[in-house]
Formats: C-alpha cells, sequence, structure tokens
C-alpha cells in the first residue's frame, strides 16, 4: 500500500472502473491512468504507454491481491482500490484494529511478499527463455520497469515508512510493548529515514524519487500533527461495529461525538458524512437542515444529505438515483440496505431483490444481513424474505437467519415448513423466548397443538 487517496466525488467517481476479482471488489480511480500519461508525454508513443499501464495494473493488483488473501485469512472482506501512486486494499466487512498484532503484520507483509514473488516468476520466465516477451517496448526497457513493479515495488512497500507496508510492520511489531508509543515512533523512524532518502535522491539528481519520499515526508508529517485525531480511531471502529451489529442509533451518537471532537479536516468529513447517511437512514429529515447549515463546507460534497433532501421534499426518483450513484462508488454493507429499503418502498419488493443479488449478501454481517431480511418481511416480500433467509443460514449458520425465514413462512400461509424452520432456529442457538411468544409474524402458528411445545 503507498497512499490511500480521499474519497473520489463527482466525474471522476463516474469514470471510474469497477469490476469483481474472484469475488473481491475492485475500483480502479481515474489517477491510476496517470503512468500512462506521463510515459506518453515523455516517449509520444502510444503502444508503449499502453504496455507499460498494463505492466503497472498487474503488478499493483498482483501486490494489492495479496493483502487481499490475508485480509481473507483474518477473517475479513477486503476491498482494493488502485489510484495515481499505486494502490491500497482495506476491510470492507470487518474490524481491522480488532485484530491481533501478528495478524495486522500478516496482512501488511503480503502484499510485498506477493510482489516478490511476481517478480522471482518473471525472472525465472527470462532466464528460462532468454529474453522478455515485450510486444512494444525494447526487451531492455520492458525488463526494467518489469523488475521496478515487482520487485522494486515490493521492496519499497518494506522500507519501515508509514504508510508504507514497512512502517506499519514496525508500528504494529512496537504495539507488542505496551508501553511504547508505537506511533510516534514509526512515524520519527519514517521522517529520520525520508531525509536520508531524499539526501541521496537529491545527489544522485533521481527526481522522481525526490517527489515520491516527499510524498511520504509529508504523510508522516501530517500524521504527526494529527496524533491526536488518531486517537479517534477506536471510536471510529466503534461505529463500524455498531453498524455491522444493527445499532444504527448508537452509531449516529458516536459519529456526532466524532465530529465535535475532531480537529482533523479528514476526520470531520468522515464523521459528517456518517451522521448524514445515518440521519437519511433513520429518515430523521428534520435534523439535515442544522446540519447542513453548521458544516456547509462538508455539505457540498455528501451526496447522502441529497438523498435526503430529495425523500423529505417526495423526489422519490431522484433519490433512488443518488442512492444508485453512491452505493456505486462507496459499496458498503449501509449503503445497499439504505438502496433496498428505498426500492422497497417505492419501487416494489422484485427490483430490490434483483439488486441483492448483485451485493452478495452473504458477504453482511449476520445482524446486518437480518435487517435485510425484516426489511422484506415489513414490505410485503415474503417470499424473497424466506429465500433470502435461507440462504443465510445455510452460509453463516445464525439463528436469527432460521427465526426470520420462520416469519417469513407463517406469513405466506405455510405453516408445517414455518415449524420446521423455527425448530431449526431453536437448535441453532435462538434464545428469545418473549419475541416467539408475542411476535405477530407468528399469529398463525399459535392456534396449533404443537406450538407450545416449541
Amino acid at each position: 500500500m503507498l497512499f490511500v487517496p480521499l474519497e473520489t466525488t463527482g466525474w471522476q467517481a463516474r469514470i471510474t472502473l469497477r469490476f469483481a476479482l474472484l469475488g473481491t471488489p475492485v475500483a480502479i480511480r481515474p489517477g491510476f491512468w496517470l503512468l500512462g500519461i506521463i510515459f506518453f508525454l515523455w516517449e509520444h508513443n502510444i503502444p508503449q504507454a499502453l504496455e507499460v499501464l498494463v505492466l503497472a495494473f498487474v503488478a499493483v493488483l498482483a501486490h494489492e491481491w495479496g493483502h487481499a488473501l490475508a485480509y481473507r485469512q483474518v477473517g475479513l472482506v477486503p476491498r482494493i482500490e488502485l489510484h495515481a501512486l499505486g494502490g491500497f486494499t482495506i476491510a470492507q466487512q470487518g474490524i481491522y484494529s480488532h485484530l491481533l498484532p501478528w495478524q495486522r503484520i500478516w496482512v501488511s507483509v503480503a502484499g510485498p511478499l506477493m510482489s516478490l514473488l511476481l517478480g522471482g516468476l518473471c525472472w525465472l520466465l527470462f532466464y528460462g527463455i532468454g529474453t522478455w516477451p515485450a510486444l512494444f517496448l525494447p526487451t531492455r526497457t520492458a525488463w526494467t520497469y518489469v523488475m521496478a513493479f515487482t520487485l522494486g515495488l515490493g521492496l519499497v512497500n518494506l522500507l519501515p515508512i508509514l504508510p508504507l507496508d514497512g512502517g506499519n510492520v514496525l508500528r504494529n511489531t512496537l504495539s507488542l510493548h505496551p508501553r511504547w508509543d508505537s506511533e510516534l515512533i514509526a512515524i520519527v523512524t519514517g521522517l529520520v529515514l525520508c531525509l536520508i532518502l531524499l539526501g541521496l535522491a537529491v545527489r544522485d539528481q533521481v527526481y522522481w524519487d525526490v517527489l515520491i519520499i516527499l510524498l511520504l515526508a509529508r504523510e508522516n508529517i501530517h500524521l504527526l500533527i494529527h496524533r491526536r485525531d488518531h486517537r479517534l480511531d477506536d471510536q471510529l471502529d466503534d461505529i463500524n461495529e455498531k453498524l455491522q451489529h444493527g445499532e444504527p442509533r448508537e452509531a449516529l451518537q458516536d459519529a456526532l461525538a466524532i465530529l465535535e471532537q475532531a480537529r482533523s479536516q479528514a476526520y470531520k468529513r468522515w464523521a459528517f458524512r456518517t451522521v448524514a447517511f445515518l440521519y437519511v437512514y433513520l429518515e430523521d429529515w428534520s435534523a439535515l437542515p442544522a446540519l447542513t447549515a453548521r458544516y456547509p463546507a462538508f455539505a457540498e460534497r455528501t451526496p447522502e444529505l441529497d438523498i435526503g433532501t430529495a425523500l423529505a421534499s417526495g423526489r422519490h426518483d431522484e433519490a433512488l438515483a443518488r442512492a444508485e450513484e453512491t452505493y456505486d462508488r462507496h459499496p458498503e454493507a449501509w449503503l445497499a440496505i439504505l438502496r433496498v429499503k428505498l426500492l422497497l418502498r417505492y419501487r416494489g419488493a422484485e427490483p430490490a431483490w434483483v439488486f441483492l443479488q448483485q451485493v452478495q449478501p452473504q458477504a453482511f454481517y449476520p445482524a446486518v444481513a437480518d435487517h435485510v431480511a425484516e426489511l422484506f418481511l415489513r414490505q410485503g416480500g415474503e417470499t424473497y424474505a424466506f429465500d433470502l433467509s435461507e440462504a443465510l443460514f445455510r452460509t453463516q449458520g445464525d439463528s436469527r437467519h432460521a427465526y426470520n425465514a420462520a416469519c417469513a413462512l407463517a406469513l405466506q400461509g405455510r405453516p408445517e415448513e414455518a415449524m420446521t424452520w423455527l425448530r431449526r432456529a431453536l437448535d441453532a442457538g435462538f434464545d428469545d423466548p418473549e419475541l416467539v411468544q408475542t411476535d405477530p409474524d407468528l399469529d398463525s402458528l399459535r392456534t396449533r397443538t404443537d406450538f407450545p411445545s416449541v
């Protein structure tokens, strides 16, 4: 990982290329193509520029895929983005800070290891056939780029400078000692190394290296200045965890607290967007004008506010269009739920189900998936609610999904099957007898002689 960019909005979001690599979402930001443009301006050769771009794409994607595989090994669901200065991989589902230090170290090391492995395979191919199979570039030039994008990328990322992978390895290793300020030590170490490397690069007149080193130094200075805000990271993780466990109102209170406490604009922007989204999701339209008036600069770049404003004024088609655009830019579980909720209310169960099939709800946390099934039940989509709950129970085994399946079948007038699924829920550990006795979804079952035995 090199640098994590700010959110992409507007025209940049519309031309972002998206696809899935073996189930992992990948987004290629427009800035990634900058490398090809620079090479073209340098050499004035489109085919050669495209070849360089393809080599960079394969190498950087392989590096990030190494991180993604490690994320999956430690139980998180990853997402990959490529941008102007490389790429990054983050957890789309799961809390990174909840990992043990050795797990975080493994996630950081896996990317460079994949780059080194790819470079080694290229080296074997080169010496096996005696040349490199270049298309438009001179063989020696192509080979130089291959080594730079594989072995070079892997080795550079192992430098102990934040936010490179090596810097994260250093920070997480130091965190094993409870009395050490691991982040401060990692920042100071990175700045000292940046000064040394900058002097060497200026001496040798390698100005591309000078630019990269200055960017790394800037990032560490930023981390040093905003260390107070970085202590809010645990609260950010708490918000994500509450969202993943179906507690949006509690998450809203935490996000409001961060919005008040944070000094960094990046933290405030994240908290503002989270607050705006949760107000919209909870249909608290009255809070949006005050939020916009207090933070007008953030309001201009927050599509969730546009969704809420459109819904409050009855412009449902506009709200649906903005929800679709927002989810395409940020394919997150709760944004998916917001879009499902809007589709159910204003388009019906079938369009919501079609969208949900593209989202892969099996990747949702049980509480989040449970909430989606509940939305279908409340909007007359009992058949879809059962199909979803059945699939989720078979993949996740959570008792809530079996209970939702029983409710959906009871509402469809299929009592025998409903009783079977209710027993499955209880066998799987569902432990809310009061809900079983009072839930109106199960009213049609309570006259059965076998219901009390459940």
